[in-house]
């Protein structure tokens, strides 16, 4: 334990020493994060398009009745409802993408299938929150027949009785550009901590220490976890920084769950610092460094989301972007932020730390003597 304070507290001086270095990290994502989250403030304000919807419907009367009912109640809340002739019309609609949503109702019991226009992700998200609550509702009523059908005839017409609570996603918050920037930009950032990991070896060469400190009686792995810890302490004090101005100065929202959140972005951090150290292991010449330096953090950024969402570009390239670690932290930060979802949370942190893990057992494979000599 003491050899690893003591190659952290060497990595603690030599980062403070490089404080230009520091800056720029603290610097770079705020003025992107002011930049950004400005000027592209525009595209993240939801338009609401002109909704309407198709149906078919081959139920009994009661359902049929009882779903005219619905479509007059959606009606005055701008969702329009225009009935189709097949299920073949129906699906051709959306694939032609001139409706936001498809309502297909069969069967006796009724069956009640939704399919949304992922174009008019908003506005069929709308319709699938009504249509929820259409369908709470008529089940709502037939339990009451069961009991009283009076009271069942006497309801059934009536739109204004409330049957269920519904929490939908129009109570949720949704990111604005600031939060969305807020959060992309640190994210961003925080993984070019590749490069305090890859010079923190690189630095042994150079000063020609490397051999001395393999000669001395400290383990290949107390060396390493001492530089990834004194190299994570340094990144904390980046991201706590450019989180808080986030906050305070750019007006992000990074909602109440804050622990877990930090925890995440820690996790990132440690993976690219391991990262940094394996590249100086594996690659030899500073070219081949340099260049995967400069070229994984920014692909990596692209994939995860960092200037704009590429969920809406082919399924090939979304699927592609599940390699970039970045867009695992961001998911599972958006997940918790915006609909309380920690689904992803798992997998991110195990993708996090099995990188760190694997890249780690690299650089001890790789940490030889010669691996220290300039």
């Amino acid at each position: 334990m003491r050899n690893i304070l003591n190659i952290f507290k060497n990595e603690l001086t030599h980062n403070f020493r490089s404080a230009k270095s520091m800056s720029m990290m603290i610097l770079l994502p705020i003025v992107f994060m002011l930049i950004l989250g400005s000027a592209l403030s525009k595209n993240f304000t939801p338009t609401m398009n002109k909704m309407e919807a198709i149906y078919t419907i081959q139920s009994d009367k009661e359902m049929s009745s009882t779903f005219e009912n619905f479509i007059k109640s959606a009606k005055q809340n701008g969702l329009t409802f225009n009935k189709v002739n097949s299920e073949k019309e129906g699906f051709d609609s959306i694939k032609n993408k001139k409706n936001i949503c498809y309502v297909k109702i069969s069967g006796n019991p009724c069956k009640i299938e939704f399919y949304k226009n992922a174009r008019f992700s908003f506005e069929a998200d709308f319709a699938e929150i009504s249509l929820s609550t259409f369908v709470q509702r008529y089940n709502a009523l037939s339990e009451i027949k069961k009991v009283n059908p009076t009271a069942y005839y006497r309801s059934i017409s009536n739109n204004s009785l409330d049957f269920v609570k519904v929490e939908t996603l129009a109570g949720k918050k949704t990111p604005d550009s600031k939060s969305y920037y807020g959060l992309t930009m640190l994210t961003m950032i925080i993984f070019y901590a590749m490069y305090s990991g890859t010079f923190s070896i690189k630095r042994e060469k150079y000063s020609r220490t490397g051999t001395r400190l393999i000669c001395s009686p400290i383990s290949k792995h107390e060396i390493l976890v001492g530089k990834i810890i004194g190299g994570l302490l340094i990144t904390i004090l980046q991201i706590a920084i450019v989180f808080l101005f986030s906050i305070y100065i750019q007006g992000a929202y990074w909602g109440t769950h804050i622990g877990i959140i930090i925890l995440i972005l820690l996790s990132e951090a440690i993976a690219a610092l391991s990262i940094g150290i394996g590249v100086s292991f594996i690659f030899k010449t500073d070219a081949a460094i340099y260049g995967i330096l400069n070229i994984i953090p920014m692909l990596f950024s692209f994939l995860g989301g960092a200037f704009f969402s590429i969920d809406g570009f082919s399924k090939i390239l979304v699927k592609i972007a599940d390699i970039s670690p970045i867009r695992w932290v961001n998911q599972s930060i958006t997940g918790i932020v915006y609909n309380n979802d920690y689904s992803k949370v798992p997998a991110t942190l195990a993708i996090n730390l099995g990188i760190a893990i694997i890249f780690i057992a690299i650089s001890s494979y790789l940490f030889k003597k010669e691996a220290l000599q300039p």
